[in-house]
């Protein structure tokens, strides 16, 4: 109340409050003579609001003066001085002005609200807040004649048949034998080169199978997708102990890496002498602590592939996910079964964590096209991550 009072700036100048009421401050206190003639004292609150009212009264003769309070120790002084006394209305009263425990208490109330209205608000994104991925699969045809031959001649040039040395030779009449010097590095007899032509002969036919199958090879590779699952928090609190868990109903396998690719069948090498040196062991690491080696626990645990009697579920465990600030998961893969079941599909999200009240269920939605059959690259052409 007093705040308001304050805030109209009152003098002795009228200050209009509604249409005919005014409002003006006395500026001054009644004399002390007032208050001996009407036996009030000067230091009694209410004596002197009485002694203030009866100088207004007089020096305002003919208008109604009152005093509108609902003070009823003021009323027994005012009455007996012949003063007029108006209760005022209840629907005028206003609410007492809380003090400094009352205001602090109530912000205090308010705060426990705040903290207990506070809530994570958690969704499984492709990132930047997306629902919705579209992913382009690359697919391949068989070799056709033309290449297939050349491959094949490439490696024919890179791995040729040799000669040896016959057992024998004439040397200016005389026959000189060559069975001696069997076993001599360097030395291959005819026997040594047609055994060393059949395995080559033998590497060839697998190598050229490796070809044929290579197509096959390079798209059930393609069929693999490589999600990157980001975990946001729109909501007033950070999300603790998660545990995320997602499946679909497409035909196909989850996977925590891309299985590498086959390498093309290789003929080896004689071995050196020097091989051995290269196998060198340091038995002093046999017996240093595994933990020197361990990293501080991530946040995030997963992906773990769940099998279950109906397929198979991908589980990822997070610690905490802070409020406004993306949680990027560890990349996890899906591949479709075969060519035939390559279509869009959904992936179904469920969210669990310790400070939401149930669990919340998503979805994403994942659009699957597919590139028009292009001519297989060879195999030294592709990295094991092209097309995942």
């Amino acid at each position: 109340m007093l705040k308001k009072i304050a805030a109209l700036g009152l003098s002795m100048t009228p200050v209009k409050m509604r249409d005919g009421v005014d409002a003006i401050a006395l500026d001054a206190e009644p004399p002390d003579a007032l208050f001996a003639q009407h036996r009030l004292h000067t230091q009694a609150s209410d004596d002197r609001l009485l002694a203030s009212f009866v100088e207004f009264r007089e020096k305002n003769a003919g208008n109604r003066v009152l005093i509108l309070s609902c003070d009823s120790g003021l009323g027994v002084k005012a009455r007996s001085r012949k003063t007029e006394l108006v209760m005022p209305a209840e629907t005028l009263e206003l609410p007492d002005e809380p003090d400094e425990v009352e205001r602090e208490l109530e912000k205090a109330k308010r705060e426990v609200a705040e903290l207990k209205s506070a809530a994570p608000d958690l969704t499984l994104t492709f990132g930047n807040g997306k629902t919705h991925a579209t992913f382009e699969m690359r697919s391949v045809a068989a070799f056709d004649a033309g290449t297939l031959g050349r491959l094949l001649g490439d490696w024919r040039k890179r791995h040729p048949h040799i000669s040896g040395m016959p057992d024998d030779v004439e040397l200016l009449g005389q026959v000189v034998s060559f069975k001696g010097l069997e076993g001599v590095p360097g030395f291959v007899s005819q026997a040594d080169a047609a055994k060393h032509n059949a395995a080559i002969d033998r590497y060839y036919n697998t190598y050229e199978m490796f070809l044929q199958t290579w197509p096959v090879t390079l798209n059930t590779h393609f069929r693999i997708l490589k999600f990157n699952f980001v975990l946001e928090n729109d909501g007033t609190a950070p999300g603790d102990d998660v545990d995320l868990q997602l499946w679909t109903d497409a035909s196909g396998t989850w996977l925590k890496k891309v299985p590498k690719l086959p390498i093309p069948p290789v003929v080896p090498k004689p071995r050196s002498i020097y091989d051995s040196v290269l196998d060198v062991r340091m038995p002093f690491l046999d017996h240093m602590p595994r933990t020197a080696f361990l990293q501080p626990a991530a946040n995030e645990d997963g992906p773990n592939i769940l099998e279950e009697g109906s397929g198979q579920r991908v589980q990822y465990g997070i610690k905490r996910v802070k409020h406004h600030v993306p949680c990027e998961l560890p990349a996890v893969y899906f591949q479709f079964d075969t060519d035939a079941d390559v279509r869009s599909f959904r992936v179904i999200v469920r969210l669990v964590a310790a400070n939401i009240r149930k669990p919340k269920d998503a979805f994403l939605d994942v659009q699957v096209t597919r590139k028009t059959a292009e001519a297989p690259p060879p195999p030294s052409k592709l990295d094991d991550d092209d097309g995942a």
